[in-house]
């Protein structure tokens, strides 16, 4: 028995809802989860969504997947700031995945991670296929 066969053990006996929605985003969604998650290693609690589109444009392009325009990737912003579980709407509240502020300015807008870091990680770790070896090495946290 290897780590792996617990993990796929342990998700499938503790079945998260967040975890699902997660992995039921598109491609293009998740690798902007992944963009939150690597900018907000550390101390770093929000940024705006100019930082996040370069982040997002890097990580596309080191998995060798070609990144949308910015008018796409602001309609995919604001899609996972309004996304909500409805089988449970208390678990996201009144928010998404993200928060995002307000501004005249797309690319000033800042942006607030509302899920926890790790269910993003335990999420996308099943789709390796998906998303490249690298580019999850490059998201995990050093100990």
């Amino acid at each position: 028995v290897r780590v792996d066969h617990m993990t796929l053990a342990l998700s499938r006996t503790f079945k998260s809802t967040m975890v699902d929605t997660i992995q039921s985003l598109p491609q293009h969604q998740q690798i902007v989860l992944c963009s939150m998650v690597k900018l907000f290693r550390g101390t770093k609690k929000d940024t705006t969504v100019g930082e996040l589109n370069k982040s997002y444009i890097d990580l596309s392009k080191s998995a060798q997947i070609p990144p949308v325009g910015f008018l796409e990737f602001s309609n995919m912003c604001r899609v996972l700031s309004d996304q909500r579980k409805l089988t449970n709407p208390r678990l996201f509240g009144r928010q998404g995945i993200f928060k995002m502020g307000q501004s005249r300015d797309d690319r000033s807008k800042r942006v607030t991670l509302k899920v926890d870091e790790s269910d993003i990680m335990f999420a996308l770790q099943e789709r390796i296929k998906v998303f490249p070896r690298h580019l999850m090495l490059q998201l995990s946290i050093p100990s």
